[in-house]
């Protein structure tokens, strides 16, 4: 199903959040022009939660969720679901010390950061889709 133009932004954000979580697992190949070593892994990390990670779970949780809640009970169940992963993710991230940042915790981030978004994409997108139809039309997000 093609993405609905008023959740377009947040699937470009998705792409680039993907990208962070894909570089942060152990087995991840060398991504062109992105760090291979755990400290410029986790350099890399703070830059895209400091900036988009923020901007983009502010914009879900604000936004989003409100707008979409109440309707249908599997958006909700998945509303609840992917808030929580939220606060399970910012508190991974928060755990990393960022001068000597541990393999596997960074690993065990990237990989919750990927279903995390994968879940968003396939399934809460897909069913906001099918439920909402063109009311997404009055969805802004603020964000391009």
């Amino acid at each position: 199903m093609k993405r609905h133009e008023a959740l377009i932004p947040l699937s470009r954000q998705h792409h680039q959040l993907l990208l962070a979580g894909q570089l942060l697992k152990k087995d991840a190949p060398p991504y062109k022009g992105l760090p291979t070593e755990p400290k410029g892994k986790a350099a890399y990390l703070q830059q895209v939660f400091e900036g988009l990670w923020k901007l983009h779970t502010q914009a879900e949780e604000v936004v989003l969720v409100p707008f979409l809640k109440g309707v249908d009970q599997e958006v909700d169940r998945l509303l609840e679901e992917l808030v929580d992963e939220h606060q399970q993710i910012q508190e991974l991230y928060d755990s990393i010390d960022f001068e000597n940042p541990a393999v596997n915790t960074m690993h065990a981030l990237g990989e919750l950061m990927v279903l995390h978004i994968r879940k968003e994409e396939r399934q809460l997108f897909q069913r906001v889709q099918e439920v909402f139809g063109e009311k997404l039309r009055e969805l802004d997000l603020g964000i391009d």
